[in-house]
């Protein structure tokens, strides 16, 4: 993504000759300084031999332009709604399988606890839309938005059923879907027990 880019320069490198080799640690001191005109002094001392050398960077070295830095800027942002468009796009589709597995999770710990056909339904449910991420993984923002609303209605129905057999209390699957009632695992075993 392009507002996660750093972009590094070499500036210049050096040497410091004849570092002390020992199987002690060694010191060396290195000193930044930059005057008023931008140029950068940069000092290297090896504390253990005392060898010392310095560097002067100046301004002018290959250097990106104002006009180069303000075209990546604009790059940056004229690239950041579709960044973020992305960006809500892959959460939308983590979110519909985080909500597959959470109910494959929970059908799997109630084990004789809910109908065979709810059950059946409920598998149903989690591998047709598991299938429609595969074949979708460039769908749109908009696409997966819609997959999930589809999916929270289908959900919400099955654990209302849950919920009427378990005596609890009773919701359909719309005013779920209304409400944006997501039941999840720990919610539904602590109703359960």
């Amino acid at each position: 993504m392009m507002q996660n880019i750093l972009l590094l320069f070499l500036l210049e490198f050096f040497y410091l000759d004849a570092l002390f080799l020992c199987l002690f640690w060694f010191l060396i001191e290195v000193t930044f300084d930059i005057d008023a005109n931008g140029i950068l002094n940069v000092t290297a001392e090896d504390k253990t031999t005392g060898k010392k050398n310095k560097i002067t960077i100046t301004n002018d070295k290959g250097r990106l332009s104002k006009e180069e830095i303000d075209k990546m800027i604009r790059e940056t942002e004229k690239y950041k709604a579709e960044d973020d468009e992305n960006k809500a796009r892959i959460e939308t589709k983590n979110q519909i399988e985080n909500m597959c597995y959470s109910m494959k999770n929970t059908i799997k710990e109630m084990g004789d606890k809910i109908s065979s056909e709810d059950k059946k339904k409920a598998e149903e449910i989690i591998e047709k839309n598991l299938r429609w991420i595969d074949n979708n993984q460039n769908g749109s923002k908009e696409e997966y938005e819609k997959k999930k609303e589809e999916m929270e209605k289908e959900i919400g129905r099955i654990y209302s059923k849950i919920y009427q057999g378990r005596g609890s209390n009773e919701f359909t699957g719309e005013e779920i879907q209304k409400k944006k009632i997501i039941i999840k695992d720990q919610q539904l075993k602590k109703l359960i027990k």
